[in-house]
């Protein structure tokens, strides 16, 4: 599954509000081939704590829990995020960079 996610807004108590965007056209079924969605996250418990945020569905996507753990921005590196792409028990790295124009 592919997806894009911007951070709209994050709160004073570090809860973030989430747009996302997401193609579900992995795994070789052609009923959903490039099915799109979009929207705002607003279910999702999403919250920065400890210089990380972590971005977590809570639901389960063909039976496995997949959620980001990502360093949030700060002073020395404003433009890259590191941190990790999860399931339950298999960690994969993920480098985030900022493009600005």
């Amino acid at each position: 599954m592919c997806l894009a996610i911007v951070v709209k807004e994050v709160f004073p108590d570090g809860r973030v509000h989430l747009l996302m965007t997401w193609n579900l056209s992995m795994g070789g079924r052609d009923d959903i081939n490039n099915y799109v969605g979009m929207g705002e996250a607003l279910h999702w418990p999403n919250k920065v704590e400890n210089g990380e945020i972590r971005i977590d569905s809570r639901t389960l996507y063909n039976g496995t829990h997949y959620y980001y753990v990502m360093a949030v921005p700060t002073e020395s590196t404003p433009d890259i995020m590191q941190g990790r792409w999860m399931t339950d028990s298999h960690p994969q790295p993920v480098i985030l960079h900022r493009e600005r124009k």
